[in-house]
């Protein structure tokens, strides 16, 4: 029996993006904690299965345009879905599982806020069909 053993999806992904910290680092816009970010990306790869079998090129990706956003992909900023995409031709379709990076409305507000064009704090609220509503 071997003393090695597998290395699990989870741990390779853990790892990957701990190498990637410098890079997120980078291009954070704010002084976002990078181990934060990359515990509650692990912590969302964890609440979606789906993202383990993704192109793993497409996940780095969207973890790193997340990043560049300075948006957490905690499902409140910003999510992390998988698509069915065809990465081949209309002839010889070839599906393959990609990540897409997606900023949710707080996270939109988020960026908002941090771009320094918008004073004060703009707020959102839901209008339905027949609602009488005013905006400025």
């Amino acid at each position: 029996m071997s003393n090695e053993t597998a290395i699990k999806p989870i741990d390779e992904i853990r790892r990957a993006l701990g190498n990637m910290a410098s890079q997120f680092k980078a291009v954070m816009p704010t002084q976002e904690h990078v181990d934060r970010f990359i515990r509650i990306t692990v912590t969302a790869v964890q609440q979606n299965a789906k993202l383990l079998d993704a192109d793993r090129n497409s996940f780095y990706a969207a973890c790193m345009k997340t990043a560049q956003d300075g948006l957490l992909p905690d499902g409140k900023e910003a999510v992390l879905n998988v698509y069915n995409t065809n990465v081949g031709t209309r002839d010889k379709p070839e599906w393959k599982p990609i990540v897409q990076y997606q900023p949710m409305v707080e996270g939109m507000m988020k960026k908002l806020r941090l771009s320094g064009e918008i004073k004060g704090a703009p707020r959102v609220h839901v209008v339905k069909e027949n609602d009488k509503f005013e905006y400025r």
